[in-house]
């Protein structure tokens, strides 16, 4: 009697999915707080050198560099600010800061910083177009500070009074 085994040879590299990204790959409106996530078509692992890119394509620019040998948290969609994570076909991405609104920006995946679990090298990106987005404006919140207050029995009423405070450097063009 013999064991009739199947070896399966895998050979093919990953390839990007930009449909499967987060954002995805073109797309506009993004809040400047998104961590990104870059979608592969198999599961993946980081390479043992490399980089990804955050590139600022409005102010031509790198934003941030993130070396996938030293900058990993390993198996995590949250990585913390300034760090990446992988888990199956995917690769999370945390900036150190939030992106900057009205922004046009692109992800860069060196060829050597991802292989697949067989160990074929995806061929990598380094241009503004393969994975790119655009931020949107953020809406700044508007809260209204009641200063109406008592103060060792006195009542202070300032009457229509109120303290206005605005998330964000705002310019004011008019009040009614």
């Amino acid at each position: 009697m013999s064991d009739n085994k199947n070896i399966v040879i895998d050979g093919i590299s990953p390839t990007f999915n930009g449909a499967g990204s987060t954002p995805t790959n073109n797309a506009t409106g993004i809040a400047t707080a998104n961590d990104i996530v870059v979608d592969f078509s198999e599961n993946i692992k980081l390479g043992t050198a490399g980089s990804i890119t955050l590139y600022n394509i409005t102010g031509n620019f790198s934003i941030e560099t993130f070396n996938v040998a030293t900058e990993s948290d390993g198996a995590t969609t949250t990585p913390t600010a300034g760090r990446i994570g992988v888990v199956n076909d995917k690769i999370y991405i945390n900036p150190t800061a939030d992106l900057t609104e009205l922004n046009h920006y692109s992800v860069q995946v060196a060829n050597t910083a991802v292989d697949d679990i067989a160990g074929n090298s995806f061929a990598g990106f380094t241009d503004e177009t393969t994975f790119n987005f655009t931020t949107i404006a953020n809406t700044p919140t508007i809260t209204f500070v009641d200063i109406n207050k008592t103060y060792g029995g006195v009542n202070f009423n300032l009457g229509a009074l109120s303290l206005i405070h605005i998330s964000e450097p705002t310019r004011l063009l008019s009040i009614s």
